[in-house]
């Protein structure tokens, strides 16, 4: 008998479990929806990531140079460079940060160089009878001889509002030839037992004669804001011949040759809103209609430490001249495309000024101290109606104080 198989394939009865097109659609369909919903969040807070994580590295970068500064006893300082300054938004805004390194003292050109020191009488201007002079010959001290000849003649000392300690004489135009100068006004002077002054340069021409000396004008009695003497009552009074000392120039840092920090693409200083004090945006550049001289109004900002860890000095917008900071320094970090110079308050949700984007950043410098700290924006609540393209216009000074209300508190609790 021929045998017969007779069970049944079992393979040939089973279906395999699968999805039909039609399914994998839906579930494709579905799966792009999801993504399209969660992409503007996730991407927001990458950005954010961003933000915070510059915001880290910029605050050690100062940090840097604040310890180098106390190792070396020495001033060092950092500078936000303007991207450019012939058009709004890049003179607004800085994406490169350079350490400022010092520069050895300046004791004369002759190893019995000194410094006479006088009471500043018969002056035209009784205003500056109580600052003191400091005269040096120009040949034992011919750097200094060559730096005065350099100071812009037309640049006549006159009396300051005396909003800055320490900072009583201004020119009353701003010295634009000599940027180049070794020594210049804003530099200090460093008297017997170590007391620091900044000064003013007074222009002697380099071919005067031998009995004309260079002249330094300072104040030792630091005026206040109020215009009262802080300590000591008044300035000493020196004899009419004057006062030998041995004395020596703190010249400010240059420019180091380390490299600088770069900051991420699309991540940007925005300089519009940045400054000292409660509402201070003294680093913001002046409007492109207003800035006779391409760049004059748009310089680098120098933050430098002093030897003891504090801010020595600043500069600002419209003055290469050092000057002490009045308040904390607060430096806005935030999307590059939140830059908006033709609307400082723009709420558009496609790139909404930095002001009032709660993403953006402060970096936060203790001018006392020198920490720096970053922290969170406060939100702005009142917006003008009207565009506002001026970073001095009056309307911004309340809205950066707002912007500040938490960063006030910074230089003890790191917020972030």
């Amino acid at each position: 008998m021929i045998p017969v198989n007779t069970k049944v394939n079992q393979t040939t009865d089973r279906r395999r479990a699968a999805y039909t097109l039609v399914e994998l659609l839906i579930v494709l369909a579905i799966m792009v929806l999801l993504a399209a919903v969660a992409l503007p969040t996730v991407k927001d807070l990458l950005a954010n990531q961003q933000v915070s994580k510059t915001a880290r590295n910029i605050s050690a970068f100062m940090d840097k140079a604040r310890s180098r500064a106390i190792a070396e006893g020495k001033f060092v300082g950092v500078r936000l460079e303007r991207l450019n300054t012939v058009d709004p938004v890049s003179r607004a805004q800085s994406i490169r940060i350079r350490e400022l390194t010092s520069v050895p003292p300046y004791t004369g050109d002759a190893s019995n160089a000194f410094a006479i020191l006088k009471t500043n009488t018969g002056y035209t201007n009784a205003n500056l009878s109580y600052l003191t002079i400091a005269e040096f010959n120009p040949f034992d001290n011919a750097l200094l001889a060559l730096s005065a000849s350099m100071v812009d003649p037309n640049a006549a000392l006159q009396i300051n509002d005396a909003t800055q300690p320490g900072y009583v004489l201004t020119p009353k135009s701003e010295p634009n030839d000599d940027s180049s100068a070794p020594i210049r006004s804003g530099d200090y002077i460093e008297l017997p037992g170590g007391r620091l002054v900044p000064f003013k340069i007074q222009y002697r021409a380099l071919n005067a004669g031998a009995g004309i000396p260079v002249k330094l004008f300072f104040d030792l009695s630091e005026m206040k804001t109020a215009g009262t003497k802080s300590f000591p009552a008044g300035n000493p009074i020196f004899p009419s011949g004057g006062r030998r000392i041995k004395y020596k120039i703190h010249r400010r840092p240059v420019v180091s040759t380390s490299a600088p920090y770069s900051l991420p693409r699309g991540v940007a200083i925005d300089l519009n809103y940045s400054g000292t004090g409660m509402s201070g945006n003294e680093f913001a550049p002046s409007p492109m209609n207003t800035d006779i001289q391409t760049g004059a109004n748009a310089k680098p900002i120098d933050i430098v430490f002093g030897p003891d860890g504090g801010v020595a000095s600043i500069t600002s917008a419209y003055s290469d001249v050092p000057s002490f900071p009045q308040g904390q320094v607060f430096i806005c970090l935030g999307d590059s495309d939140g830059i908006r110079p033709d609307n400082l308050f723009t709420p558009d949700k496609k790139a909404p000024a930095n002001l009032v984007n709660l993403e953006s950043k402060w970096i936060v410098i203790n001018s006392g101290t020198g920490r720096v700290v970053s922290s969170p924006f406060s939100s702005v609540s009142t917006l003008p109606t009207a565009a506002v393209v001026d970073p001095y216009d009056a309307s911004l000074d309340p809205a950066i104080a707002e912007a500040r209300l938490l960063a006030n508190f910074a230089d003890t609790v790191d917020i972030e």
